[in-house]
């Protein structure tokens, strides 16, 4: 994601410039660190939270985000008076999966994890587990199409 002011000066770039510039996420966030790695990036600055990475890219600090797409027709969002939107053609993919917790010590923790085992199948077989992934903007039919630059394979 980029600043709308910015955007178009970054859509006319080559990828390798594009991998130049400086994008922001937060150290602790591994499976982000890494993807950007992969993908070749080579000015990753720790953003620390959410809400610095946005003033990052807001004040011209950074010149680009890491972020889900959002369910907007356009995949942007807006903060306040800034809104940002991500770069066209470029999508970068997340190692790593999704996991439930559940503490042994739980009183309840056996029929929580037979109910895990036996649900989560019958979740992803119909579909909803799919279906909560698009609608909170990891996948996404309109970025489909786009070229992953992360080297790492979407899971689906």
């Amino acid at each position: 994601m980029a600043n709308q002011k910015k955007i178009a000066e970054l859509s006319n770039l080559p990828i390798s410039e594009l991998k130049r510039r400086s994008i922001t996420t937060s150290y602790i966030w591994n499976s982000d660190v890494q993807a950007l790695k992969k993908a070749g990036f080579s000015n990753i600055v720790d953003g620390g939270n959410w809400e610095r990475m946005i003033r990052m890219v807001k004040y011209d600090r950074v010149d680009l985000l890491l972020s889900s797409f959002r369910p907007e027709k356009d995949l942007s969002f807006q903060i306040q008076d800034t809104k940002y939107i991500p770069l066209s053609g470029y999508k970068i993919v997340l190692e790593g999966r999704r996991v439930w917790g559940v503490s042994k010590a739980s009183k309840n923790s056996k029929s929580v994890i037979a109910a895990l085992h036996a649900g989560v199948p019958l979740l992803k077989q119909k579909g909803v587990i799919e279906k909560a992934y698009r609608q909170s903007g990891f996948f996404n039919s309109q970025v489909d199409h786009w070229k992953v630059i992360s080297n790492i394979k979407p899971i689906k």
